[in-house]
């Protein structure tokens, strides 16, 4: 059950709480109790009434935040635009009212979408307008360990007092029998009613889902629409042609403002979404990369191009630059300087493919990133940087064990496009020969020398897992299957039996697959244990025992043998947090974790 939510404690901070006769959420008290009021951030004065339980900031945002992720348990996601505007418009009545329509608020607004690449874009564009002076709100999804991290201003997450604060009258409206709106809906309302509130001048606003029908979609005027790149993902709600796909996400474009698209998206789909909205413009950026991380650099560049080439956009931003007193982020014909851009596309958000070194000593991870000069001159950046403190290990023939520093890659890549960019980009980083070179040398049947890698690996149960399952196998050497705690996880039974109709062991005989009997939390730590020591069995793997359903699986105990130093760790973004956790990385975190276990989509 929810625990009951008082609107004593909302309307100690919120000027949208009313009276107690009023509808109720799902888990929320119908009549509450009476509290001295609080301004925001500060406790209850509870000396003054030593007889009232009164809730604290963290016991109001925690059951803020159960109602919120578990209010599609009772609600069936429809996508479209229909709920979210009538939201927007029954916030828009209150008294004040809870402003949610950017656009019409004066924001620069630049909307996202694309298969993969999307929130890298995002923080990129966003660290480039930091860095000349704005305030950048920037909404993404999912979150890897507290909602919070979904809606950034400043470079940082929204506090737990402005949920509490800007949250209840959202759901209270949800309440309402013509606004049945489910959690994608609520997080975005709240994101742009933060935004309004905190007088961000520019939002970046990644999609939830495809486009056409997406939430965020009500966004009526944005200054730049983004189609970052297109593959085959969640087909059974756009589509199983990269054409479909495409035309769902390329909806988002709008009428008088340029559309930019990534090189992978097909331009016939394009140019037809562009000519029936009436889009300004239509730009490709044709060249392709091997790095998703360059592709995307490449169409930040781009589009800070054309935002700074269209009025009244362009005008508007040099007005905002200067009155900042950043001009000096300017060139003399009024663009962004071009070093400030090189520093900006440098950022990426956490576990897109992030680089950490475990240290033994301390027992956390540093992250290695050469981003240590950029942390210096950029409040932006949310996690801080260690410079790199050791040259780049060579692990596809790597030194002696004990001589080779342990490294740990968090990367959320989730289809097979993203993870085949992903070992390109590892043979590039920490091999001699590239995959490209592999594949020019070695024939289609047989495998490239794998990357002396042990990945752990959890999936969402929409992904097309049996091609990741394939790449992971050809060139990694021991890969650790685990569940996130999460209803839209694949659960490990289903991979264990897809290993088995794939024949992966029989094909890649240098993999180990292997079940950890943990959490994707004592899994990784337990991983990290085993590279510490030369040749540590691993303590805790098992094989499926004759009763399970799996058992043909045949999983191995690990042989006795040097540990891979070098660790991936990828997959759903419901790992991610626990990940985060056993690295002892700094994040934001939530009183409780759901993980969005009751969660359809977002």
């Amino acid at each position: 059950m929810n625990p009951s939510f008082h609107h004593s404690a909302a309307s100690a901070v919120s000027p949208w709480a009313d009276s107690a006769s009023s509808v109720a959420p799902r888990g929320f008290a119908t009549t509450p109790p009476t509290a001295p009021s609080t301004q925001p951030g500060t406790q209850p004065d509870t000396d003054t009434h030593p007889n009232v339980n009164h809730p604290t900031l963290e016991s109001t945002y925690a059951s803020l935040l159960e109602t919120l992720l578990t209010i599609n348990v009772d609600r069936r996601v429809r996508m479209g635009l229909v709920t979210m505007r009538r939201l927007q418009e029954e916030l828009a009545s209150l008294s004040p009212p809870l402003r949610t329509d950017l656009c019409e608020s004066g924001i620069i607004v630049v909307h996202v979408t694309g298969s993969n690449g999307k929130g890298s874009v995002c923080c990129k564009l966003a660290r480039a307008f930091r860095l000349a002076g704005l305030r950048v709100g920037v909404y993404t999804s999912p979150h890897l360990s507290s909602v919070r991290e979904r809606i950034e201003i400043e470079g940082e997450p929204v506090s737990m007092e402005e949920v509490v604060e800007v949250l209840p009258p959202i759901l209270k409206a949800a309440t309402l029998p013509h606004i049945p709106a489910t959690f994608f809906e609520l997080t975005t309302a709240l994101a742009f009613a933060c935004f309004i509130r905190r007088s961000v001048q520019v939002a970046i606003i990644e999609v939830g889902l495809g486009g056409r029908l997406d939430a965020t979609n009500v966004v009526t005027k944005p200054a730049l629409t983004v189609v970052t790149s297109i593959a085959l993902e969640h087909t059974q709600w756009l589509g199983h042609t990269i054409e479909s796909i495409a035309k769902e996400k390329c909806a988002i474009f709008k009428s008088d403002s340029p559309a930019l698209i990534g090189p992978s998206v097909p331009l016939p789909i394009a140019q037809q979404s562009y000519e029936e909205v009436g889009a300004r413009s239509l730009k490709q950026v044709t060249e392709r990369f091997d790095d998703y991380d360059e592709e995307n650099s490449n169409i930040v560049r781009e589009a800070l191009h054309i935002l700074f080439n269209n009025e009244p956009t362009s005008g508007k931003l040099r007005s905002l630059i200067t009155e900042q007193g950043h001009a000096s982020a300017l060139t003399h014909d009024g663009h962004l300087d071009l070093s400030l851009i090189d520093r900006a596309v440098q950022a990426r958000p956490p576990a897109r493919f992030q680089r950490l070194r475990w240290d033994v000593q301390a027992q956390r991870a540093i992250d290695i990133e050469a981003e240590g000069q950029l942390h210096a001159h950029d409040n932006g950046v949310v996690h801080a940087t260690q410079p790199n403190v050791h040259a780049t290990s060579n692990a596809a023939d790597p030194p002696h064990p004990s001589l080779q520093p342990i490294e740990v890659i968090l990367d959320v890549c989730h289809n097979p496009s993203a993870f085949e960019r992903l070992f390109e980009k590892l043979y590039k980083q920490y091999s001699s020969q590239s995959v490209r070179q592999h594949r020019q040398t070695v024939p289609p049947s047989s495998s490239p020398s794998p990357l002396n890698v042990s990945a752990m690996v959890g999936f969402s149960s929409d992904k097309d897992y049996s091609a990741c399952l394939n790449l992971l196998a050809r060139h990694c050497r021991r890969i650790f299957i685990v569940q996130a705690d999460s209803k839209r996880a694949a659960p490990v039974e289903e991979v264990l039996a897809r290993i088995d109709q794939l024949n992966l062991r029989a094909k890649y005989p240098h993999c180990e697959f292997i079940l950890h009997s943990s959490s994707p939390f004592m899994t990784l730590t337990h991983v990290l244990k085993q590279a510490e020591s030369t040749v540590t069995p691993p303590e805790s793997s098992s094989t499926i025992s004759s009763s399970s359903p799996s058992s043909s699986s045949n999983l191995s105990i690990a042989k006795p043998s040097p540990s891979p130093r070098l660790i991936l760790v990828c997959g759903t973004f419901f790992i991610m947090g626990d990940a985060r956790r056993a690295l002892r990385l700094p994040h934001p975190t939530d009183p409780f974790s759901l993980n969005e276990q009751s969660l359809n989509k977002g």
